[in-house]
């Protein structure tokens, strides 16, 4: 049989050379989609000559640079109100012209700036040959907060300003300058104003309470009686009858290395008139409320009958620990509080009736007790200056 031969034009043999075919299936697939390389750079360069990138960093670098120096500025300003307003509640040197309180200002103030340098726009308030009368300040953010305390009572208002190393009064923009429309901007000037107001108290007491105390006579420092003067008197359910022997509640725990739980009321070392004052760190020491060697010290008896009759407002310690060794107490004060005495019972002597329910406290256990109301909130030890409570009120 002969052999077949496909005919003639119907089948060719086809050699493929794929080094060929992917050149140009290549540039058929890419006939849809060109070539986007550029294309970032083209958006970028839009962006920028429009003002959009430079405005967005203006709004996150330059802003953010003015929020840090106004907040930089607002704690000088802070810590110079309190400063001076110490300094006047002891009638130190520091306060003893307007320049040296301006001094103090421009001290805090520059210890507060990242740059070490801020300026001193005004020292101002009450307390006459010292401090003027402020001048209306800005109707903006940058004012103190509320109102001043009416006369008598003082108060210092210490505004701080933006000053550069190099003199210069206003914080330099970084990208704001940039900005179309913003060639002539040079920066702007950040202020911050704060107050503070000092009074003076009738001293520290000699006698702590612990924390538990305070907390139960006060609902956990929340509810007060109403502040004097009395009348009008306070509700008698205000009353709370501190003790000094009672072995319920907030007793110590002797198995407790070092400080232990609050434990109850006791006596400080004051001076000759049941008053001391209490250190930074709180830490104070007493007598020993151990039964039978407690009793009343005769100068801080003297001082309880003093504040039964004068009705007066006295600051006494609230302790979060004991530290309880032979023969020596010591104890850790964490605030002070506002308390008016009523009456108190001692077994050593005759009790002194309540001036606001008429019959002397009922103590539980021996007759070691001492009954009042708390008419405040309690009072940071820091903010004690002397025989003065120094409180920043804007």
């Amino acid at each position: 049989m002969p052999a077949l031969t496909p005919p003639s034009g119907r089948f060719r043999r086809i050699h493929l050379n794929r080094r060929r075919l992917w050149p140009l299936a290549s540039r058929r697939q890419n006939l849809g989609a060109p070539d986007d390389r550029g294309a970032v750079a083209a958006v970028f360069v839009i962006l920028l000559s429009g003002g959009v990138l430079l405005g967005m960093m203006a709004m996150v670098i330059d802003l953010g640079q003015i929020y840090l120096e106004r907040e930089e500025l607002q704690s000088g300003a802070d810590a110079a109100a309190v400063a001076i307003a110490k300094a006047c509640a002891n009638d130190s040197t520091e306060c003893a012209s307007h320049a040296a309180l301006v001094d103090v200002a421009q001290s805090y103030g520059d210890l507060n700036a990242r740059d070490g340098t801020s300026s001193v726009e005004e020292v101002c308030g009450y307390l006459p040959g010292r401090l003027s009368e402020c001048p209306p300040a800005a109707e903006n953010l940058t004012k103190c907060l509320g109102s001043p305390p009416p006369v008598p009572a003082f108060w210092v208002e210490v505004r701080l300003g933006t000053r550069m190393p190099d003199g210069q009064f206003v914080l330099p923009p970084s990208f704001a300058q940039a900005l179309p429309g913003n060639a002539g901007f040079d920066g702007v000037g950040v202020r911050a104003c704060a107050r503070a107001t000092w009074e003076p108290t009738a001293g520290v007491l000699a006698m702590t309470i612990s924390t538990c105390e305070f907390d139960d006579s006060t609902a956990g420092g929340t509810v007060f009686a109403l502040a004097p003067p009395y009348p009008p008197y306070p509700d008698p359910l205000d009353e709370h009858t501190i003790n000094f022997l009672d072995p319920t509640g907030c007793d110590p725990d002797p198995s407790s290395p070092g400080w232990q739980r609050p434990g109850p009321a006791g006596f400080l070392n004051g001076d000759s008139s049941c008053e001391f004052d209490v250190p930074l760190d709180g830490i104070v020491s007493g007598d020993d409320v151990t039964p039978p060697t407690f009793a009343a010290p005769p100068a801080c008896v003297a001082r309880l009958i003093t504040a039964v009759t004068s009705r007066e407002v006295v600051l006494v310690p609230v302790h979060d620990g004991i530290h309880d060794d032979p023969g020596t107490t010591e104890y850790h004060a964490v605030f002070v509080a506002p308390f008016v005495v009523t009456g108190f019972s001692f077994d050593t002597i005759l009790p002194v009736p309540s001036w606001l329910i008429n019959v002397p406290p009922a103590c539980s256990g021996p007759d070691a007790c001492v009954s009042g109301v708390f008419v405040g909130p309690a009072v940071s030890l820091n903010s004690l200056a002397g025989d003065a409570i120094v409180t920043l009120i804007g």
